[in-house]
């Protein structure tokens, strides 16, 4: 199965590289998900236009820093390390987390973080994918004080 899921992403890598550059920054630009891309030391290289519309950060605020920037103190330490373990093992973790964006204001998001890696198998980016799930919590909780009541 793991032999599958890294020929996929070298299908994918090959398949996103025969794509003009422009096309490519024009998706990241536009697409309504939030985008963080790390080093494999997990600082901050990129973000996109959806990611500083949810947190309120900009580039210049972000860039070189940890995602800790956006950590909401909700989750302990085992939940992160948990996670890290899991994107060592498989290449990815997705899952509800609670961040802050730079106003204080915490929200839950659904989170999708990929490892990627180079030819040779060696981690040299991360890229976290994120929807801002506020919206939908609200909607969950009036649809569920209507069925109390």
């Amino acid at each position: 199965m793991s032999e599958l899921k890294s020929n996929r992403s070298i299908m994918q890598e090959l398949a996103l590289s025969q794509f003009p550059k422009e096309l490519i920054e024009r998706v990241f630009e536009n697409i309504a998900e939030g985008i963080m891309i790390t080093d494999r030391y997990r600082r901050i290289l990129s973000i996109n236009v959806a990611f500083e519309f949810v947190t309120g950060f900009k580039l210049e605020e972000v860039q070189g820093e940890k995602p800790s920037i956006l950590q909401s103190g909700v989750h302990d330490r085992a939940f992160y390390i948990d996670m890290w373990k899991q994107i060592g093992k498989t290449g990815i973790w997705q899952g509800e987390i609670w961040n802050r964006r730079k106003t204080g204001e915490l929200y839950p998001e659904w989170l999708t973080i990929l490892a990627i890696k180079d030819e040779a198998g060696k981690i040299t980016n991360y890229c976290g994918i994120f929807t801002d799930l506020s919206e939908r919590k609200i909607v969950e909780d009036e649809l569920e004080k209507k069925i109390s009541s």
